[in-house]
């Protein structure tokens, strides 16, 4: 999220990217969906976005 945070949303998506393909799960897990999902729709990634916010509100329907 740091990068993300700085303005830096193409170094981000790598990162969430890789989190993701080392299985995250948990609280660890939905943050990673929200953040990636929020910086896909931020960079103007509109169906990425919402694939990886679907797939979080699937996973994690209470939140």
């Amino acid at each position: 999220m740091a990068y993300d945070n700085s303005g830096m949303g193409w170094e981000a998506i790598t990162y969430y990217e890789r989190a993701l393909n080392l299985g995250l799960s948990g609280p660890d897990l939905e943050r990673c969906l929200l953040g990636l999902g929020s910086t896909y729709r931020y960079l103007g990634y509109y169906q990425q976005a919402v694939e990886t916010l679907s797939r979080g509100m699937k996973e994690f329907p209470e939140n």
